[in-house]
């Protein structure tokens, strides 16, 4: 009998699940519930479905039709583990961190780090991911179904594993990207224990070779995360207040690193202003090919 890697149905179709027995496939139904509020597993259709069909729970997927496309090319890629998933760790891997913040708050700092990440994936597979607690990301970008905080748990409870990773991680132009906590006090919990078992996670199961972690001062423990990065970028602006507030900074991470240089820490200052930052589709291929673009490049 010939085994198919998944089988898509629509809601209405269960008929159809008699054959699963015999095709041994997973099943992915798409239904008008919203799985998101319910659990959905417990829903009498559902159940009824299953007892019918003597489908297991592990066979049986369900997930909403009317949501974003990649969200549900997302759950088909887990199910039929296209993605590149690595099951066992990879020996003796190196993988670069790249570090930025802006002490100031600088507006441009997201636009500097997702345009450094789509210009770096020229050269090697990059991750990015974002660390801040008002960035704007879910407001410029589409919100998916799984984020950085629902890795966090798992992560927390000894409960995490490569497809729960994966299933956060998501394709934005040449680059992937976690998604952004939706919650921004999640930001302020997270510690620099969190970040290093993610990283190790990264670079054991991924083949990432590069991590772009776009940090906020919000977080409690930003200097320590920044301390373990490769490369550290501080962006900046001209202005009395902006340039104290900098030196500050700079004071505050040399006492924490216990005399560190701050030659290691790359100094960035944006003369760009968000007002060249617009809606719409195409966002970052727009940019990367503006004054802006040519500006982070020659960053790089």
């Amino acid at each position: 009998v010939e085994k198919y890697h998944l089988l898509i149905l629509g809601c209405g179709y269960e008929e159809i699940l008699c054959k699963v027995r015999l095709f041994e496939s997973p099943v992915l139904i798409l239904t008008e519930y919203d799985t998101s509020k319910d659990d959905i597993s417990n829903n009498d259709i559902v159940i009824d479905v299953k007892e019918r069909f003597d489908v297991t729970n592990s066979q049986l997927v369900y997930t909403p039709k009317y949501q974003s496309m990649d969200i549900i090319m997302k759950k088909i890629q887990l199910m039929t583990e296209t993605i590149r998933v690595q099951k066992n760790p990879i020996i003796s891997r190196k993988l670069e961190v790249v570090g930025i913040i802006s002490p100031i708050k600088h507006e441009m700092q997201m636009m500097f780090s997702l345009l450094y990440a789509q210009n770096a994936a020229r050269e090697g597979r990059v991750l990015y991911i974002n660390l801040m607690e008002f960035s704007g990301f879910s407001e410029l970008f589409e919100e998916m179904e799984h984020d950085l905080g629902d890795f966090m748990i798992l992560l927390r409870n000894h409960k995490w594993n490569v497809e729960a990773l994966y299933s956060c991680i998501y394709e934005m132009e040449e680059f992937s990207y976690i998604y952004p906590f939706i919650n921004p006090e999640n930001v302020k919990e997270i510690t620099n224990t969190d970040v290093k078992k993610m990283l190790e996670i990264v670079a054991k199961y991924t083949d990432y070779e590069t991590i772009i972690l776009d940090i906020g001062v919000g977080m409690v423990e930003y200097g320590q995360v920044l301390l373990s990065c490769d490369k550290i970028y501080c962006l900046e602006k001209k202005g009395y207040l902006f340039e104290i507030q900098t030196a500050q900074f700079l004071k505050y991470m040399e006492k924490l690193g216990n005399g560190m240089s701050v030659e290691r820490i790359e100094m960035i200052e944006i003369p760009y202003q968000p007002k060249i930052i617009s809606g719409g589709s195409h966002l970052l291929e727009r940019l990367n090919w503006s004054e802006f673009g040519d500006f982070v490049r020659s960053k790089i």
